[in-house]
């Protein structure tokens, strides 16, 4: 665990939309750059129900 925290700064393990929401928008582009999905996916409207329920 000491040899992870020293490599890997700050919080290496990340909860929450906002503190993921790069890696989810690269994932999102991602689906629609390989036609997975017909058009491009906004991660915080993908998420905006989920948001508003951790906020009550």
């Amino acid at each position: 665990l000491e040899e992870s925290a020293t490599l890997f700064e700050g919080d290496w393990n990340p909860y929450g939309l906002e503190a993921n929401l790069k890696m989810l928008d690269d994932f999102c582009q991602d689906q629609f750059a390989q036609r997975l999905v017909p058009a491009p996916v906004d991660p915080t409207a993908a998420f905006a129900d989920f948001t508003r329920l951790m906020q009550q």
